[in-house]
């Protein structure tokens, strides 16, 4: 495997670490799967378009290599996507901690692992989408 795909494969598991590690600090483990039902337009569309682009990169052919150029080039966008995505929610956070005046964690930890999200999902598309494009087919 490529020391990329596993870069990125541990970048996946350390974001989805921290989800969990901020939703158990804030006592809201029990709600983790509502984060995404919570959240807003916009980190759920991405979120849901990240995993179209995981089932895609998942299902992809990859004969002769021929798919190795689309597979790399949708593992970046993914991961720029995801990573733009948490960005405008960590610009919310930013803007309600300043508005507030509340700077707690256990406070902000379900908005923090909301905006993580896209992230992770971005993070295991492009990690999924890295693994399949240094795969060669067997042969016939």
């Amino acid at each position: 495997m490529k020391p990329l795909a596993l870069a990125l494969g541990a970048a996946t598991v350390a974001a989805f670490a921290a989800i969990v590690g901020l939703a158990v600090y804030s006592e809201t483990l029990q709600f983790l799967p509502s984060l995404l039902y919570d959240a807003d337009l916009i980190t759920k569309m991405a979120t849901f378009l990240l995993l179209a682009v995981l089932g895609l990169a998942a299902l992809l052919p990859n004969r002769s290599g021929q798919a190795s150029g689309f597979l790399s080039i949708m593992a970046m966008l993914a991961i720029g996507f995801g990573l733009l995505a948490t960005l405008y929610d960590a610009s919310h956070i930013a803007r309600a901690v300043a508005e507030t005046g509340t700077n707690d964690l256990k406070v902000l930890g379900p908005s923090l692992a909301e905006a993580l999200m896209p992230l992770t999902v971005g993070l295991l598309a492009g990690f999924v989408a890295t693994a399949r494009a240094g795969k060669r087919p067997a042969a016939d």
